[in-house]
């Protein structure tokens, strides 16, 4: 098995520790007439209805294995996921929505899942299934504003170099399923929130923009980070009194109903990632700390640490995270992976034996259909043999181009699950 097949079974066997189907029932369990969820017991005959609510990547997977679990006691549902990540369901009806930037499904399924929200009381049970992504897939606009504002904006966000957490708290201050909304909506019912967690730190109130988690942030935070990527200036008035505005916070008491889990997130991904580079002979090491930041900055640091390596033998360094783009280019093709690869190919030195994968869980960078992508030395070969240069590639933000010419995409197709990325560093005998 060569080095390449070698780092994307390891990369594949991390995306398998947090698929939906094995998670799941650690968490939610049936007994005859007693649902378990985590240490909690309920007696079903005190629930009158048991309903699915969900928005993400991975909405689909999660409701197929609680859909398994309930079986005849749950009522039905309602899930957004991303087009092309829809699984058939019994009970649950899907909406497909577009993911990075909200179309109008995404608009319906925030209409149609606060309108099944409504319905619900207090004797009613709610499983809310959340997952990276859903900010996109579940979304609204402020009133006085439209869909083609919002798509604007948070174009402008994604290209800027705006982290994740950045970005949803400029979300989470224009709408109003997001930062709680959800939580209010679902009450007086009882709600349980289970989150596959694709933020850095697994702040509950920042994967899918915290819909079933208290906002605490305040406003200034969101017209502080649009004046940052100089942003907020050229926004539409409406836009700018919404980001100034003071947003009602939603009353605690609606929390006391709820109950938030993490049920996933990249550190399961990468012991199991550890665990399969061990199996190979590698000595695996876990970078203790997430990586964040310019795709191509993480890169120089990650080969720098790779390239400092000093003990003999088989070694796999494993970053977990998520790093971003500053798109330069528009008519570029690409994602933070393949970025990151890309940047990444310019530092391996010829007398090392490195090979590099960068891959989101998803199984989708970026727009691409690709997860990500492998570099080593034999694609300096065939970059130097077809008179490629990375450097140019790499400058016009066209990584996805790049890598069509020379080979190295990882494709996986929809993984069912998100936990940020990847990056796994093989090193042969560094001496």
């Amino acid at each position: 098995m060569t080095a390449r097949e070698k780092v994307e079974e390891i990369f594949r066997a991390g995306i398998a520790a947090v698929q939906p189907q094995h998670i799941i029932p650690l968490w939610v369990q049936r007994q005859h007439d007693i649902l378990i969820v985590k240490d909690e017991k309920i007696e079903l005959s005190n629930v009158d209805h048991i309903y699915l609510l969900g928005a993400g990547k991975a909405s689909a997977a999660m409701a197929n294995a609680l859909e398994d679990i309930l079986g005849d006691v749950l009522t039905s549902g309602l899930i957004v996921t991303k087009y092309g990540h829809s699984l058939p369901l019994k009970k649950t009806q899907i909406i497909e929505a577009a993911h990075p930037v909200p179309d109008e499904n995404s608009l319906k399924a925030t209409e149609d899942i606060l309108a099944f929200a409504s319905t619900l009381t207090k004797n009613d049970l709610v499983f809310f299934l959340l997952s990276g992504g859903a900010s996109s897939l579940m979304a609204d606009c402020p009133d006085g504003t439209n869909l083609e504002t919002m798509q604007q904006l948070f174009s402008k966000l994604l290209h800027s170099g705006a982290s994740i957490l950045e970005m949803n708290t400029v979300r989470k201050q224009l709408s109003k399923i997001k930062g709680g909304g959800l939580a209010k909506a679902v009450y007086p019912a009882r709600l349980f929130s289970l989150m596959i967690s694709d933020v850095p730190g697994d702040d509950m109130s920042i994967i899918g923009s915290g819909p079933t988690e208290q906002d605490v942030s305040p406003k200034e935070k969101a017209k502080d980070i649009l004046e940052k990527y100089n942003i907020y200036k050229g926004l539409d008035e409406v836009i700018k009194y919404h980001i100034d505005a003071d947003k009602i916070p939603v009353d605690k008491a609606v929390f006391e109903n709820t109950t938030n889990y993490i049920i996933a997130n990249n550190q399961m991904a990468l012991n199991a990632a550890a665990q399969k580079a061990e199996i190979f002979g590698y000595k695996a090491i876990i970078s203790p700390r997430t990586i964040e930041g310019l795709a191509g900055e993480v890169a120089r640091n990650i080969m720098d640490e790779a390239n400092r390596l000093i003990f003999e033998g088989l070694s796999c360094l494993i970053y977990g995270g998520e790093t971003t783009v500053e798109v330069k280019n528009k008519s570029g093709i690409g994602g933070r992976s393949q970025e990151l690869a890309l940047a990444a190919l310019s530092e391996i030195r010829e007398e090392r034996q490195i090979t590099l994968l960068a891959g989101g869980t998803d199984g989708g960078d970026g727009p691409t259909s690709v997860a990500g992508a492998i570099v080593d030395n034999e694609t300096k070969a065939v970059s130097e043999q077809k008179k490629i240069s990375p450097e140019k590639y790499l400058s016009e933000n066209n990584s996805f181009v790049y890598f069509q010419a020379v080979g190295g995409h990882v494709y996986t197709g929809p993984t069912n699950t998100n936990v940020m990325d990847m990056v796994i560093v093989l090193v042969d005998n560094p001496q």
